[in-house]
């Protein structure tokens, strides 16, 4: 888990996943980050996956803040796996 703030960490962690291959496309990815509950591991894979694509495409950084949000959830369902 990289730390707050480590852009090259962040965006790593973003990319273990690519959703639009395993879930069918964006529209796919889309719905189940509406429908999450941010209860699993790949629940918050695929949104911070869907965000850092969407600063890809706008040219900003929203993953780091995103993951920042995503931190304490990461954190807890880590510590659950182990």
């Amino acid at each position: 888990m990289p730390d707050l703030g480590d852009r090259p960490g962040i965006k790593k962690l973003a990319r273990l996943v690519n959703a639009y291959q395993e879930l069918g496309g964006f529209s796919n990815c889309a719905e189940v980050v509406r429908l999450s509950e941010r209860a699993t591991l790949e629940d918050l894979q695929i949104e911070l996956f869907l965000d850092y694509r969407a600063g890809n495409h706008l040219g900003d950084d929203s993953v780091v803040a995103v993951n920042e949000e995503l931190y304490p959830q990461f954190l807890r369902i880590l510590s659950l796996e182990n």
